[in-house]
């Protein structure tokens, strides 16, 4: 019998040092996605905090409206810049029409030439950079917006 209770002892030893590492834990986790939990959280946060759910509800109210505010101010300066590489464009552009008609009627028709075809590859290649910039954007802002992970690369033929 000695060695059964040995046996027991040690068995009682085992169990004090591995009940803790036997131990189960529980945990909730929820994952919701947008600015507002589901009611069954805003519910909650009432119980916890008086108005709780009033409070997260105006919050969200806010940083909404100053989402939007700081939106809208983006596309107006986004318009403005626009607005103002155009102005300048076809300023820049007016100029070197204006130098080479000058110079066509000078007979330096080659260097006139030269001049507007310049001026046109350069605006071309400006529109061309800018229309794949802004592509370039939306792609990212959608995959922003989607939760994509989705990133733009440019084809190179």
């Amino acid at each position: 019998m000695v060695p059964q209770q040995k046996q027991n002892e040690e068995i009682q030893q085992l169990k004090k040092e591995l009940m803790p590492a036997l131990m189960v834990e529980l945990r909730r986790e929820v994952l919701f996605v947008g600015p507002l939990p589901p009611p069954e959280i805003l519910k909650e946060y009432n119980e916890c905090v008086p108005s709780g759910a009033e409070r997260v509800m105006a919050m969200a109210e806010k940083q909404a409206s100053h989402r939007q505010g700081l939106e809208t101010q983006a596309l107006k300066q986004e318009h403005a810049r626009a607005m103002c590489g155009l102005i300048f464009a076809g300023t820049i552009s007016l100029v070197v029409i204006a130098g080479a008609l000058f110079l066509a009627l000078r007979g330096q028709s080659r260097v006139a030439a030269a001049m507007v075809g310049i001026n046109f590859a350069a605006l071309t290649g400006v529109f061309v950079y800018g229309s794949q910039i802004r592509k370039k954007e939306r792609i990212e802002k959608t995959a922003l917006m989607s939760g994509s992970s989705v990133r733009y690369q440019q084809n190179k033929n």
